[in-house]
């Protein structure tokens, strides 16, 4: 009984070594989460209002600006922003739902995030790998400029994001949204009002639109990319204190079963010690 002792010991060492890097990983995820939240706030209310300026250019002429809401017959884009962190628990596979849910032939996907493109390998569909790590409006911005070309040339349909949405602090869900062709239903009430509050411009509200939709269009790509970010953090940070709660369940186990086996080791030595006084 006594070699157990050893073994006991050595995995509670290996377990509380497991529950510090858990912990530290929970404390770094939940400081980003926290940093990112910040970040997430400011790029909404920067979004509302670029959102509220086109819809006034829109509103300066709805029958002209009306082919904004057009899709047309060519290629699909879609943008991804997957994960790049280990350790997020459902994340990944959610990821894999959501994405096989919502394909449709002939996309092109961009993916950011190294973990999903085993996934694109796999299901033989075509993408781009993207690295965003440093500054994603450096790489976003040619390619929302390709496409808004491509779609004044019929050569592309729509732009779609598959992204993480924050839903509490510790939970998220993964989703689909289209943000172009833009959604007449989301601007027509603005319409009845901004079509005679609109603000007097030098030049007319198309040259505005053809400079200012790619803009708009990247800062929607930079909300959700920061906003895919969060949720991450926000399930990494949740598969790590799961994982606090298991090791604190394995230490206690262990230590009942470790105080058992000295108790066991003790009682085996005194039995032979008077076992021995008796011989």
């Amino acid at each position: 009984m006594a070699t157990a002792l050893p073994r006991i010991k050595r995995r509670i060492r290996s377990i509380e070594s497991t529950g510090k890097l858990t912990k530290a990983m929970e404390l770094i995820a939940g400081a980003r989460a926290r940093k990112l939240e910040r970040s997430l706030s400011f790029e909404k209310s920067s979004v509302q209002v670029l959102e509220d300026v086109l819809m006034m250019l829109l509103a300066k002429d709805k029958e002209k600006n009306s082919l904004y809401f057009e899709e047309s017959k060519g290629k699909k884009i879609a943008f991804v922003f997957g994960p790049s962190l280990g350790l997020s628990g459902g994340f990944l596979n959610q990821f894999h739902e959501t994405l096989t849910k919502g394909h449709k032939e002939g996309t092109l996907y961009y993916v950011s995030g190294t973990r999903l493109l085993p996934f694109f390998e796999e299901k033989g569909w075509e993408y781009r790998a993207l690295s965003l790590d440093k500054d994603p409006s450096l790489t976003l911005l040619p390619l929302v400029q390709d496409f808004y070309s491509s779609w004044k040339n019929a050569e592309t349909s729509s732009l779609s994001i598959f992204y993480g949405r924050p839903l509490s602090t510790l939970y998220f869900s993964i989703e689909e949204e289209k943000i172009f062709p833009l959604k007449e239903s989301d601007l027509h009430d603005s319409f009845s009002w901004l079509s005679y509050r609109a603000p007097l411009m030098d030049e007319d509200a198309a040259s505005l639109l053809e400079g200012f939709l790619p803009q708009y269009l990247l800062s929607k790509l930079h909300l959700f990319y920061s906003s895919s970010s969060l949720a991450e953090n926000i399930a990494r940070r949740k598969a790590m204190e799961e994982a606090n709660d298991n090791v604190d369940d394995l230490l206690h186990q262990l230590t009942i079963e470790l105080n058992k086996e000295r108790q066991n080791s003790i009682t085996q030595e005194i039995t032979e010690v008077i076992s021995g006084s008796l011989n």
